[in-house]
């Protein structure tokens, strides 16, 4: 069992997945993927929007960025995840959740004022590894980022898992809890 006192097993995807312990650390190594695709495309002319808010019947959605140029929007949301899920499906799942809401669609068409908008996923797994449709929007079709910005963003995922594992590895145990 986990040793924060979970009640799950302790493993490195519950580590940097899920234990409460290492949530802040997550939610950094997200911002650090968030912010660095939002760098350049700002560097090769987008106007970026971060985490803007759309309200919807369902409720808002705020999606990581929103980048414009050319009259098109790009809403591009950031993912990473573990290691028991497939980055294919996970990729799929992160771009339907924006691209089938029609009234978030219209909001951004409406206030951009764009006459497209794509939806994008950059979706990594805890250990750095890129789901190949990520890839081919990113770089291939749309040349948002570069092979050296992928590098450097796997090289930054691994070091904010190494972070949660390492800061769950010094943090002081609750007595009976766990082990």
């Amino acid at each position: 069992m986990c040793r924060a006192g979970c009640n799950r097993k302790e493993t490195l995807n519950h580590i940097s997945q899920g234990c409460p312990l290492t949530h802040q650390r997550r939610i950094a190594r997200h911002n650090a993927v968030s912010n660095y695709i939002k760098r350049g495309l700002e560097n090769r002319g987008y106007t970026v929007f971060d985490e803007p808010i759309y309200k919807t019947s369902v409720g808002n959605r705020k999606p990581d960025l929103v980048a414009l140029k050319n009259k098109t929007a790009f809403v591009i949301d950031s993912q990473i995840v573990g290691e028991s899920v497939g980055l294919k499906r996970a990729n799929q799942r992160k771009i339907s959740y924006c691209k089938d809401n029609d009234e978030m669609i219209d909001e951004i068409r409406r206030l951009h004022k764009v006459d497209e908008v794509s939806v994008l996923a950059a979706t990594l797994n805890l250990r750095g590894c890129w789901s190949s449709r990520s890839v081919d929007d990113l770089i291939t079709k749309n040349r948002m980022l570069t092979q050296n910005d992928l590098t450097v963003r796997s090289t930054r995922v691994l070091i904010g898992t190494y972070s949660a594992f390492t800061l769950f590895n010094k943090s002081t145990w609750r007595a009976g809890v766990g082990a």
